[in-house]
């Protein structure tokens, strides 16, 4: 009589597509039913799971996404650790998400570690610590993880997903030591995800994002600052004006931090003291500690722009501002600045009744009293901003 052999594995790959694997199971099964074949388990359970993690990837991602489970430069596919690190990054991202529904969980991804686990102990340990029971003990947990895994590898396959969520990206290139993949999502999808985003994910961002793809990414951001219709508006995009000054901050390579400084103040002076702008606005006087960023200013002549922003102030807080960006340039100015600058605080309130403004230019005056004209000293003293007689040179 043939002694009929119980399924270790119960689910019918055939009948997903996957008819690669047929043979395999076969041999699982029949290793699961043996006294001693069963110690083969551990690899067959590791080699099956890595394979169809390979498979979900391969047939269900877009061919953009090859390197992502595909090693390019070692010609073979990502080892199962990197594939399971794959999934977990992938089940919580909006685009994957919607095909497998929370069907692969947390658990999902411990019940594949164990796998791993297993399938990498030693010959030694197979042979002598293995329990008999183990395909009994495992064979739940198997069907479970397979009863999750392969009605995705069925929805899933063929729908060439995208994945474009920046916060993805940067999560696997970090696991898998990849950074050319963050850089394909397009600008328009990055910046609609940093609105999302706390200040260390952007900070992460910042550092993974390559220079074309940053600078295209500010770029587009300008733009959308300049668009602003209304202040419920501009409240809701601070965080966009946040990335453009935390690039500058964060990036490596001088030219990088210039080339963005220099769209930044191109926008904002563009934008002539429009609200719209004010968070760049009140960052410029903190920038300009940043030498390079003062001598680019200095060295392109930008001194009459911010005179001229200073000159048109339209409220207090953009007085300060103001007052403090051509204050941080004191170096460059020439006597004919300081008579612009002098007529300006004399004539505009907003400059005289704004206390920063006041004591900024103020020091300013004590600064540069080489080109300081003191037949204005009276009236400018009058509204708090002249030079005091004790301090005159």
């Amino acid at each position: 009589m043939v002694k009929t052999i119980s399924l270790f594995i119960e689910q019918d790959f055939n009948s997903y597509d996957l008819h690669d694997f047929s043979k395999f199971i076969d041999l699982i099964n029949k290793c699961a039913n043996d006294p001693e074949l069963f110690r083969l388990l551990p690899y067959l359970l590791r080699n099956l799971f890595e394979n169809l993690l390979y498979y979900l990837f391969r047939d269900g991602l877009d061919a953009k996404h090859t390197i992502l489970f595909y090693n390019t430069h070692l010609n073979r596919s990502r080892d199962f650790s990197e594939l399971i690190s794959l999934l977990n990054i992938l089940r919580d991202d909006p685009d994957f998400k919607k095909y497998h529904k929370d069907i692969i969980t947390i658990r999902t991804i411990e019940y594949l570690k164990n796998i791993q686990k297993d399938g990498n102990i030693d010959v030694h340990s197979i042979i002598t610590q293995l329990p008999a029971d183990y395909a009994s003990g495992k064979k739940e947990d198997i069907n479970t993880l397979l009863r999750g895994l392969l009605p995705l590898y069925q929805v899933i396959k063929g729908k060439s997903v995208l994945i474009v969520n920046s916060i993805t990206h940067s999560n696997i290139a970090k696991k898998l030591n990849l950074l050319t993949d963050l850089n394909i999502g397009n600008a328009r999808s990055i910046i609609e995800d940093i609105k999302s985003m706390n200040k260390e994910e952007i900070g992460d961002l910042i550092v993974d994002l390559k220079s074309d793809k940053i600078n295209e990414v500010i770029e587009k951001i300008l733009v959308e600052i300049i668009l602003i219709e209304n202040f419920e508006e501009f409240k809701a995009k601070t965080i966009i004006s946040d990335f453009v000054i935390y690039s500058i901050k964060i990036r490596k390579m001088v030219t990088e931090k210039i080339a963005i400084f220099a769209k930044m103040i191109e926008t904002v002076i563009s934008q002539n003291n429009h609200y719209i702008v004010e968070r760049l606005q009140e960052e410029i006087p903190k920038l300009l500690d940043m030498v390079l960023l003062k001598k680019h200013c200095l060295d392109h002549n930008l001194l009459p722009e911010f005179i001229k922003l200073l000159c048109e102030s339209n409220s207090f807080q953009i007085a300060g501002i103001n007052a403090a960006i051509v204050s941080k340039l004191y170096i460059g100015l020439t006597k004919s600045d300081m008579d612009k600058i002098i007529g300006c605080a004399l004539r505009n309130k907003q400059i005289y009744d704004s206390s920063k403004a006041q004591g900024l230019l103020g020091r300013l005056f004590i600064l540069r009293q080489d080109i300081f004209d003191f037949n204005y000293n009276s009236k400018l003293k009058n509204l708090g901003m002249g030079i005091p007689d004790w301090m005159i040179l």
